[in-house]
């Protein structure tokens, strides 16, 4: 691997994470980690990821419908996880 990992300030950034299961989980909970107010774009939610939202309510978003290109106006991260 020539080069990837990337060590990124992300206090009070806003990112959004496009999907809504086991790996967008993982991710939401990284970010959290990192003080980013997380945006998900999702129909549905794994069941962890919903009570990971549910228990951050002040720094995160769920739009439950399907992602559109509208979705990455202002976001400083985003990540594909479907």
């Amino acid at each position: 691997m020539e080069h990837y990992p990337a060590f990124l300030n992300l206090n009070g950034q806003p990112c959004l994470v496009v999907g809504g299961g086991k790996g967008a989980g993982r991710k939401v909970a990284t970010l959290l980690q990192a003080g980013a107010h997380v945006t998900v774009v999702s129909p549905e939610l794994d069941h962890e990821l919903g009570l990971t939202l549910k228990q951050y309510p002040q720094c995160t978003t769920h739009h439950a419908r399907k992602f559109t290109d509208d979705d990455i106006n202002g976001a400083y991260l985003i990540i594909a996880a479907t």
